[in-house]
């Protein structure tokens, strides 16, 4: 049986953030950038359901997206609800402040509470929603030319960086211990060596990779870290070029291949360094042979860390014994 696309409610949820992300409320809660990269997200899924809902027939892999879809429009849906009846309560509060019970409910104690909760909600439900739409390309999906440009603007956004809040993420501590030993322990065959973090999407194996970046133990093992995140379209000179962005203040826009990759072994020769490459999607072998050329004049004891879905590609990378990344249990 074919899955019901739910375009009522994705449209309702469309219109919701479309308000929301405008009016006071988002503001005042510090949702507002969040609430617009959600709506971006959508409008982007929202271009290609009627190609979904026609290929879900010959593909259960394609009536399983569309599950997962619905699960977390309506989580989302669910969400928008709450945040406008805290809203509400916030107007009837100030109001005179009528009934005792209101101001107690109201005490700023249970507003950093209610910030603090609806926050992480948002942060998993864009993860979520975020993690279905980058699957689009995998089922071939035809969109609309505003999806397309849409789904620019969304890649845009889902970059990441080295930062993390410790504060935010807890229950990764083993896990966190474990990457760090690899980072930490010798090279058996050359100066530099590849770890990786493989587990399917919302795991956290960014989070992870972050709080290893920012441990003090790293950060006093290393001459130089550097963060870039992969892009599936990459080539051998956009690599270069981000890891230069991210190691050097050189512009190096317009500069050719050949200046790039001298550049590149100048800035690591002789450095003990750690790169994290975040969200390797797929390994192109000609790429990746050329680039790692590049970056095996590190000295001994330098790591590269990578981050993907696929155990295939951290075998693909040569990684000996990939890290896979369980779920979190509930204790």
């Amino acid at each position: 049986m074919a899955e019901q696309i739910p375009f009522t409610i994705a449209e309702n949820l469309f219109s919701k953030l479309t308000s929301f992300a405008s009016e006071e409320i988002g503001l005042v809660y510090g949702f507002k950038n969040d609430l617009r990269r959600l709506q971006t997200t959508l409008s982007t899924i929202k271009a290609i359901l009627l190609d979904a809902e026609e290929k879900q027939e010959q593909s259960h892999a394609v009536k399983d997206w569309i599950k997962r879809l619905k699960d977390v429009v309506y989580d989302a849906d669910d969400l928008l609800d709450d945040v406008a009846t805290e809203g509400l309560r916030r107007k009837v509060e100030g109001q005179g402040r009528m009934v005792r019970k209101v101001c107690d409910f109201f005490s700023s104690s249970n507003q950093i509470a209610f910030r603090f909760k609806m926050g992480h909600r948002i942060k998993d439900i864009k993860k979520r929603l975020d993690d279905v739409a980058k699957d689009i390309s995998t089922f071939g999906f035809i969109a609309s030319n505003q999806g397309v440009a849409n789904m620019q603007v969304m890649n845009n956004w889902r970059e990441t960086d080295s930062f993390v809040l410790k504060s935010e993420f807890i229950g990764r501590e083993a896990d966190k211990e474990k990457i760090i030993e690899s980072l930490l322990s010798p090279n058996n065959q050359s100066n530099v060596s590849i770890v990786a973090i493989v587990g399917f999407g919302g795991l956290g194996k960014t989070a992870l990779a972050q709080l290893v970046f920012n441990d003090e133990k790293v950060e006093n093992c290393f001459d130089l870290k550097k963060w870039v995140c992969i892009s599936e379209e990459s080539n051998v000179q956009m690599l270069v070029k981000m890891i230069l962005k991210s190691a050097t203040s050189d512009e190096v826009l317009n500069w050719p291949l050949e200046q790039l990759q001298i550049r590149l072994r100048q800035c690591l020769e002789g450095k003990k360094y750690l790169l994290v490459l975040d969200d390797v999607w797929k390994v192109n072998y000609k790429i990746w042979g050329q680039l790692r050329k590049y970056l095996m004049v590190g000295a001994i004891g330098s790591k590269i860390l990578v981050t993907t879905r696929n155990k295939s590609v951290a075998l693909d990378m040569d990684v000996d014994s990939p890290y896979e990344l369980g779920g979190l249990t509930e204790d």
